[in-house]
């Protein structure tokens, strides 16, 4: 599942249903391996499902929680703008039972599942062997394997953006300074503009997704890709 305003195979803020095995497109009336499920009254920027529930961060600067299947009858659950900048993306991390979130200035929050409160737990900084511009090293998704792997993806394009790596042993004093992508040469860069998009762990078949836009295309579509976390 995702959620998306775009006007590509529907209009408007809206959950979709997402067939990664059959997902395809052509034109607007030729495509597949997405279905519109629900329309949203509020744009979403991160999602993550945790026990029957869906934690939802939108553009107005609130949370929302809503079940699993019902997203457009979410409540809203509390406002973070004075405390983070726009959250970008979210994962539950179930080492530790905690659901994370990432915001548009590199900082990592732990978010209370019942108060929505959110508790800054790191500030992250990156190098990037492609540039050293700083908005190229903002991150933008965030995603978390069942051994409490975080990985994130910095804004860019190709090629500039690549894949980061961290757990939260790396920590010291609130802080990852400099931290290398995976592949810390030009060969690991990804190729797809990350400004917006998202990371999703797959826990029953342990694939790393990611949706972007493709970087080629001349619709500058969303793409959704599968990224191989070592190489």
């Amino acid at each position: 599942y995702g959620f998306t305003s775009s006007n590509y195979r529907g209009s408007g803020p809206r959950c979709v249903n997402i067939d990664p095995e059959n997902l395809w497109y052509y034109k607007p009336q030729e495509c597949g391996g997405l279905e519109n499920v629900q329309s949203m009254n509020i744009n979403i920027t991160a999602a993550e499902y945790v026990d029957g529930y869906i934690y939802m961060a939108a553009t107005d600067g609130y949370l929302y929680v809503g079940q699993q299947g019902s997203w457009s009858s979410c409540r809203c659950a509390g406002y973070y703008g004075d405390t983070a900048a726009e959250i970008r993306d979210m994962a539950f991390n179930y080492q530790d039972g905690a659901l994370y979130a990432l915001d548009a200035v590199n900082n990592l929050y732990t978010v209370d599942l019942i108060s929505a409160e959110l508790t800054k737990v790191a500030n992250v900084t990156v190098t990037n062997p492609a540039t050293s511009f700083y908005e190229k090293k903002k991150l933008t998704m965030l995603a978390i394997d069942d051994y409490g792997n975080f990985y994130v993806v910095n804004r860019g394009t190709f090629p500039d953006a690549f894949l980061y790596r961290f757990t939260l042993d790396d920590i010291v004093d609130g802080k990852i300074t400099d931290l290398p992508p995976v592949v810390n040469e030009r060969t690991g860069r990804l190729g797809f503009y990350t400004a917006y998009g998202s990371l999703a762990w797959d826990h029953d078949r342990d694939i790393l997704y990611m949706s972007g836009s493709a970087f080629a295309d001349k619709d500058s579509t969303s793409t959704l890709v599968t990224i191989d976390p070592e190489t």
